[in-house]
This record gives structure tokens, C-alpha cells and sequence, in this order.
């Protein structure tokens, strides 16, 4: 389990990455790599003479054309730090959880994110749960409000601390924050088809990571991964993955699921500080 929490806590400080504010920038136009899944293109046939092809003979028949070219269906999300700075509001969860059969207590690190561009206002609500062997699990759980150059931290149980930042100090904590950035790992994605998640037109694929088991030879007993990409924006909707892989020798499971979901998104939201933060 101590590998686990290790890695928990790497995914914790993607997390917190994802929680400072982002970039303006907008997300770059086109996608990457694209997948073998493909559609036919719709729209109208090209105007006559397009093709430089010569007119068929009335006398003879007219040779058979061929198939339109598929296009292909852009599986390659935008890094999440793009994708968010591409909307005016949003609700994000990103979680992890891990446990094995040597100790059934879960690992839980859980981040909810309230965004608003026009309020310029961010509350993140962080909580987390690490076993400890023979002892009580450690716990926490803690808000984050900032609205403009104010910030509030703590939760009702602990009290509240509250700072204001100066306009160079704000530029500086946005700077650093694009130093990190979080892109969950997608490997040769299926296209499933086209829907609807969380309100907004997606592409669903479906994937397996590779290299699991490939250097412990640990046997893989769950290996399932499916994400939604927004059709416009290239974005991603919601993202989950789980894992399990048990020891021949030792019959240990570790199992592993990891989660990200955009949910609110561009719709109204109000984020204000608690009645216990004040100056």
C-alpha cells in the first residue's frame, strides 16, 4: 500500500495544478493523432469538374466512382489546462481511489472545482483519506475560496483564513500555475460513437493502458478505460480508468480507479465566501 499512496500523492499535485487559475489562452485548433475509427463525410457532392475527371461519353456508360474518403475522428483531447481556459464556467471532480486485498481501507483523494470567468471566483473543495497501518486513517478536508485578490481557506469544523493578495503576487501564483499542467494517460482509443455527456456533444472511445504487468508480471485481472471529448473543443467531458492487477505468487490484488468529470459546463454558478470568512 505504501506504493499506492506514493502514487496518490503524485496524483494529488497534478490535481492541485488543476485547480489554480488557468491560462486565457485558447485551446489550439485542430487535434492531434487521430483514430483508425472513422465516419464517412457528410455535406454535398463537389461542384462538377471538381474532380478533373473527363465527362462520360452518352454513348458508353459512365464508369463507377469511388467511395468518398473517410474522415477520420479526432481522438486526442487538449491538455486539461487548455480545454478549462477555453470556458466561462464549470464544475471539475477529479478522483482517486486505490486499495488492496493486504489492506481493504481505501486510499481516496477527491478534488471538486466551482468555476466562474465572470465573477473571476474559484472554490475548491479538497478531501482526502490515507490508511495507515494499525492505526487510524489520516483524514482531511478543506475549502479553498478566492474571489479576485481574496482568498479563504479552511472549513467550518477549523475556522477560516483569509489573505488578499497584491495584483503582483495574483500575476505570479498564474504564472506558476501553467507551469503544470494534467493529461491522463489514453492509449490506442476505440470510437464507440457519438453522444451526449454531461449536456455537451461528445465522442465516446474506450481504451486499455499498455504496460501494465509488463516488467512486475503481474497478472492483469481489470484493465478498462473510456473517456468523452467534446466535439467542439476537443476537451475533455469525463474520463474514468480502473485497474487490478494480483501477484501469482502472493495472490495481492491492488486495484485502481481514477475518475475526472466536467459537469456545468458554461452554465450559471455562484461562489461566494462562507459567513465564517471574513477579513
Amino acid at each position: 500500500m505504501r506504493k499506492i499512496i506514493w502514487l496518490v500523492l503524485i496524483l494529488l499535485a497534478l490535481m492541485l495544478a488543476c485547480n489554480m487559475p488557468g491560462s486565457t489562452e485558447e485551446p489550439a485548433g485542430g487535434a492531434g493523432p487521430a483514430s483508425t475509427q472513422a465516419v464517412e463525410a457528410g455535406g454535398a457532392p463537389p461542384p462538377a469538374g471538381d474532380s478533373g475527371a473527363q465527362p462520360c461519353p452518352t454513348a458508353e456508360p459512365c464508369p463507377t466512382l469511388p467511395p468518398p474518403t473517410p474522415t477520420p475522428i479526432p481522438d486526442e483531447p487538449v491538455s486539461m489546462r487548455k480545454g478549462l481556459a477555453s470556458l466561462n464556467s464549470y464544475m471539475l471532480v477529479v478522483q482517486t481511489i486505490a486499495y488492496g486485498s493486504d489492506s481493504p481501507d481505501q486510499t481516496l483523494m477527491r478534488m471538486e472545482t466551482h468555476y466562474s470567468q465572470e465573477l473571476d471566483a474559484r472554490m475548491a473543495h479538497i478531501n482526502m483519506t490515507i490508511p495507515q497501518e494499525g492505526e487510524e486513517p489520516v483524514q482531511s478536508d478543506s475549502y479553498t475560496y478566492t474571489i479576485g485578490n481574496d482568498q479563504c481557506t479552511g472549513n467550518d469544523e477549523d475556522g477560516w483564513e483569509f489573505q488578499t493578495y497584491t495584483a503582483q503576487e495574483k500575476e505570479m501564483q498564474d504564472f506558476l500555475s501553467q507551469m503544470m499542467d494534467l493529461m491522463p494517460i489514453i492509449d490506442d482509443p476505440v470510437f464507440v460513437g457519438a453522444e451526449t455527456m454531461n449536456g455537451v456533444a461528445a465522442n465516446h472511445f474506450t481504451f486499455q493502458v499498455s504496460g501494465v504487468g509488463g516488467t512486475s508480471g503481474v497478472d492483469v485481472v481489470t484493465n478498462q478505460g473510456e473517456y468523452w471529448l467534446a466535439q467542439d473543443g476537443q476537451y475533455l467531458v469525463r474520463y474514468t480508468l480502473a485497474i487490478e492487477t494480483r501477484d501469482a505468487s502472493t495472490q495481492e490484488t491492488i486495484h485502481s480507479e481514477y475518475l475526472i468529470d466536467l459537469a456545468s459546463i458554461n452554465q450559471p454558478v455562484s461562489i461566494v465566501f462562507p459567513a465564517g470568512c471574513v477579513p
